[in-house]
């Protein structure tokens, strides 16, 4: 057994907040609006040689337990290893309380899975579903409080939705690797934000991203990549500061391990 105290990265998730640990330099749509942390205490079993278990307590997404806004929740995850490791399924409850929208902040209830495959030795691919809910929520989620700037217009309390609050994402990665130091990963992914609680806006969103990593050493790595994202729904201008429908990334990193 496993145990944690304190603060953890939510274990759902291909992506991880950590630069080192993805694929890519920028993230997902879904992983944007999904937890990132919880506060509590989880425990992971090994359950045989294909099997392990997680089961904690936590006081929600991204949440201190001190905080008037925290609400009990409880996690729930299972993991399955194939005999030969090139499958795994990954999947569970992140977070399960009474799912209340708390003092201009969000408790975010989800479901979801993960799978992974290895093809053969150049090909893999990672694929995750979530399904996240709450209620007496605001558009645009937790209420980003101060002074509206130049590249952030949209702050204050969003408009409260009269329904189940809800919205559902999925993410592709697929990955070729082209030697021993290089890698293409190419990432589909998309956003269903139907009331517009997780980005302020209701629309269906997708992106499509290709990135190469070459590794100079085992201690160096770049990683450039393009993108575009775009909303579906007629007349929903979410990007540039609610003036656009979609926008072209063309970004990278650098990465030195020391």
């Amino acid at each position: 057994m496993v145990l944690k105290f304190g603060r953890y990265i939510s274990p759902a998730d291909i992506e991880a907040q950590w630069a080192t640990d993805n694929y890519l330099y920028s993230h997902s749509l879904m992983f944007t609006v999904d937890p990132y942390t919880f506060t509590g205490a989880q425990a992971t079993f090994k359950l045989g040689s294909y099997w392990q278990l997680e089961v904690g307590l936590h006081g929600g997404n991204d949440m201190a337990l001190w905080s008037p806004s925290a609400r009990i929740n409880g996690l729930l995850m299972a993991r399955w290893v194939s005999k030969d490791n090139n499958n795994s399924l990954y999947g569970g409850i992140n977070a399960l309380g009474n799912g209340n929208y708390t003092q201009g902040h969000d408790d975010l209830q989800m479901l979801v899975a993960t799978w992974g495959i290895k093809f053969n030795e150049t090909l893999h691919m990672m694929t995750e579903a979530y399904y996240m809910w709450q209620y007496h929520a605001l558009t645009g989620g937790t209420v980003i409080n101060g002074a509206a700037q130049p590249f952030l217009e949209g702050v204050g309390p969003g408009n409260p939705i009269k329904r189940t609050e809800h919205a559902q994402g999925f993410v592709n990665y697929f990955q070729i690797l082209t030697s021993k130091k290089d890698y293409f990963s190419i990432r589909t992914d998309f956003l269903n934000d139907p009331q517009g609680g997780r980005t302020g806006y209701a629309t269906l969103y997708s992106s499509h991203t290709i990135g190469f990593v070459h590794y100079f050493n085992d201690y160096i790595r770049i990683r450039p990549e393009i993108r575009y994202e775009t909303a579906w729904a007629d007349g929903i201008t979410p990007y540039d500061n609610g003036t656009k429908k979609d926008q072209w990334t063309l970004a990278g990193d650098l990465i030195v391990r020391f």
